[in-house]
């Protein structure tokens, strides 16, 4: 397993340690996977304002350990990530794991540099995606949620009590395939600049949405709420077979099928079916 501890101060000195970690070439804007470690890469862009950004697409043929320290500013990373192949995946950010396994997911999140972060990523695990770094400067004059500054305190206080993922759509999906796809091409700034604006605003959008339902959701407890992501990705772990019966589910989540309709609505937002059609 390959261990990496970082300070993050900037995605370009981010990349060039990890290189190093790697023992993988970087040119001041690309790492390449060693063969030894996985296949693909990592591409820093700089966007306008000081945003910096990294479209990944890659494999890993290693367990890896990344684990962020934190930080006293207040700085934020956005990440739009789909996951494939996955055997373990698991995040720690302060005191509180979230993790999954055997499937795959596409999601995005937020987290802050105000709690430490640790991931632990699976051998044979494929990421493709993106991350940004975001200045509270630069949320407060391109997003309206800087403005409603209490949305985004309550969301980021829940870490990863089950509610801080939202499941990417198939808009989002497409953003990620075209930024991916850049990469045999160039693209003028205004590309990026442009689809990575519109997947966090899309983000945005939900979260306000979702907060408005954190008080609900505190009335479960953390074990329901593990459970039910467990049930979550049972129901979308195979597209091409018919979604799994509500019993199935709740079975799965350990709950009678109505505390499990309920509390699924609650946290995702839409009823079962309505989430696994979207």
């Amino acid at each position: 397993m390959i261990s990496f501890e970082y300070e993050l101060t900037n995605f370009r000195q981010f990349l060039k340690d990890f290189a190093l970690a790697l023992d993988s070439p970087f040119d001041g804007e690309k790492l390449v996977f060693h063969p030894r470690i996985g296949k693909g890469y990592m591409r820093l862009i700089e966007l306008q304002d000081g945003m910096e950004a990294i479209i990944s697409d890659f494999y890993l043929k290693e367990d890896i350990l990344l684990e962020r320290k934190k930080d006293e500013r207040e700085y934020y990373t956005f990440i739009s990530e789909e996951l494939t192949r996955v055997k373990e995946f698991t995040v720690k950010i302060g005191s509180d794991i979230s993790s999954f396994s055997e499937g795959q997911r596409a999601a995005q999140y937020l987290t802050s540099f105000l709690y430490g972060v640790t991931y632990y990523i699976s051998q044979g695990t494929g990421i493709r995606g993106i991350r940004v770094l975001l200045t509270p400067e630069w949320m407060h004059h391109n997003l309206d949620i800087a403005a409603n500054k209490d949305v985004l305190l309550r969301y980021l206080g829940l870490k990863t009590a089950g509610l801080i993922y939202r499941k990417m759509d198939i808009e989002s999906k497409a953003i990620i395939q075209e930024l991916v796809e850049s990469d045999n091409e160039e693209k003028p700034l205004i590309f990026y600049q442009a689809r990575i604006l519109k997947l966090i605003e899309k983000f945005c959008f939900w979260l306000k949405k979702e907060m408005v339902m954190v008080p609900e959701a505190r009335d479960f407890s953390r074990e329901d709420i593990n459970r039910l992501m467990a049930a979550e990705q049972e129901l979308l772990n195979d597209f091409s077979t018919p979604a799994p019966t509500i019993a199935v589910l709740s079975r799965k989540a350990a709950m009678s099928p109505s505390k499990f309709k309920k509390i699924f609505k609650t946290i995702y937002g839409a009823p079962v079916y309505s989430y696994f059609q979207d």
